[in-house]
Parts: structure tokens; C-alpha cells; sequence
């Protein structure tokens, strides 16, 4: 399998670009090096580059892309890497993602088509994160609460536009198929707090509600006529024609002012 194949898998499209760009370089030092008319060509001499079995590999806690193979003489080549601790750490809290998204009519009346012919089954989510993790932590959903925690079962829940999954359930999910992604990231740019989450609809007249206590993310049930002050955090298509957007997550605002994300993410 190439890259490719392992990229789209993982929903990671934006490294497959850069593997392209060092394998086009590559290339062309074989080519420049162990060329006909170049004074050093040995027929029987192979070349110094090897890049063989690329391979994206996705764990709990990091995102890497390497080769086993790829090297010149005895060095390995390996691309930098982010922890997911470092990139979820550096998402925004709640209200900063809130009031980054703009012209969200315009925006859901694009998304809602794409969403609505994968069969419901994932949504549009502010990006934004729950409280700080540690080096090994990842924020992974058990029941109705999210925490931060270490070697237990992760399945992807939520992704960024560009795939990368930053929170994690317990339970098996499904994940984006790389069209999915690609043409959700046209819509919405690199750049986005909008993000791909596999889908737990609420019944009829129900929302989800989520809150932050400690280090633990809340979520609950409530009807839509008894909502409390909130900022919307996810949806999915509705039924309605023509096709728009319904909220179906919501995120509870602080009753004594001032930016309660920011307590937990270590800022004021």
C-alpha cells in the first residue's frame, strides 16, 4: 500500500502533499547523482535513496509519517512529527472558536448537501478544546464524559478539516472517507474552526448540552424550549427543504461572566 493509501485511511491529506514534495526531491537527487553523463555513474552501483513502504501511522498519542526504508547511507529520514497533546493544546476554547465562525448561513448552506449524502452519520463541530492534556493523555469519551486519559480504547469521534482526529470515544465510530474530507476542507479552508464529528443524533426536541468541569466534559440531554444562555457547537442536516443545518449540540455559557474555557486551558 502507498502513502496514499495510508494518508486517506487516516484522513491525514496534508501530509500526503508534503511526502510528495520530499519524494519529488528525491527523485531528482537520483536522477542528478546516478545519471549516464554524470563522472560518478556506476551501472552496478544502487542508489543511494531508498524509499520504499511509506507508511502514515496514527497512534493514541502521536501522528507520524515514516519509512523504514527511507534513508542515504545509514540515516533514516523522518518527517517531524506533532504529539496530540501539543495539537490539541493548541485549539481554541469555546467562545474563541464561537466567534471566529462567521457567515454561517452561507457556510451550512454548502455543508448541508455534502453532509446529508453520507447518510447523516457526521456532522459540523467547532473546534475547540475541553481543558489542557498531558504528554500520553488524550480526551476520550466514556458514556457522557470526556476526559483526558491514558491507555484505554480510542476511537476517533472528532476530526479536523484536514482529518486529523483530535478527540476520541471508547465506542467504535466511523471514520470520514477521504472524499468526505476533501471536499469538506474545500468548503471550509484549512484555516477553520469547523470540524468533522461522527454523529450521536438526539431524539426529536432534545440537544445535546456539554459543560466543562475540572477536566471533565459534561454532556446531557435537554429539550430545546428549556435550553439555558449557549453558544452552538455542532450540527447536522435537517430535514427541512430546502436543506439546511439543525444544531444538535450546544455548549453551556458561564453564569458569572468571563471566558470559562480560558480557566481551563490555563489562560484569563
Amino acid at each position: 500500500m502507498i502513502a496514499e493509501d495510508y494518508a486517506a485511511e487516516a484522513g491525514l491529506l496534508d501530509f500526503v502533499s508534503l511526502w510528495k514534495d520530499v519524494m519529488s526531491v528525491t527523485s531528482r537527487l537520483e536522477s542528478s547523482a546516478y545519471s549516464k553523463e554524470s563522472p560518478h555513474f556506476d551501472p552496478n552501483r544502487p542508489p543511494a535513496w531508498r524509499h520504499q513502504n511509506i507508511k502514515v501511522r496514527q497512534t493514541p498519542t502521536r501522528i507520524v509519517i515514516h519509512s523504514n526504508q527511507c534513508h542515504r547511507s545509514s540515516g533514516k529520514a523522518v518527517l517531524p512529527s506533532m504529539s496530540l497533546a501539543t495539537l490539541y493544546n493548541s485549539l481554541p476554547c469555546v467562545e474563541d472558536a464561537s466567534d471566529a465562525f462567521k457567515d454561517r448561513d452561507a457556510m451550512f448552506a454548502k455543508l448541508a448537501p455534502l453532509l446529508a449524502a453520507y447518510q447523516l452519520q457526521f456532522g459540523v463541530c467547532l473546534v475547540h478544546a475541553h481543558c489542557a492534556i498531558e504528554e500520553g493523555e488524550a480526551m476520550v469519551a466514556k458514556g457522557n464524559i470526556s476526559r483526558p486519559v491514558r491507555d484505554v480504547p480510542q476511537h476517533p469521534e472528532r476530526w479536523l478539516a484536514d482529518g486529523t482526529p483530535y478527540e476520541f470515544s471508547q465506542e467504535p465510530t466511523k471514520t470520514p472517507p477521504a472524499e468526505l474530507v476533501r471536499d469538506f476542507q474545500a468548503i471550509v479552508g484549512k484555516d477553520t474552526t469547523l470540524g468533522l464529528f461522527y454523529s450521536n443524533n438526539p431524539p426529536d426536541g432534545k440537544v445535546w448540552l456539554e459543560h466543562t468541569e475540572g477536566r471533565d466534559n459534561i454532556v446531557e440531554l435537554v429539550d430545546k424550549d428549556k435550553m439555558p444562555n449557549h453558544l452552538e457547537t455542532g450540527w447536522i442536516p435537517g430535514v427541512d427543504d430546502p436543506l439546511m443545518m439543525a444544531c444538535t449540540i450546544i455548549c453551556r455559557k458561564p453564569d458569572k461572566g468571563g471566558k470559562h474555557m480560558r480557566v481551563h486551558l490555563g489562560g484569563s
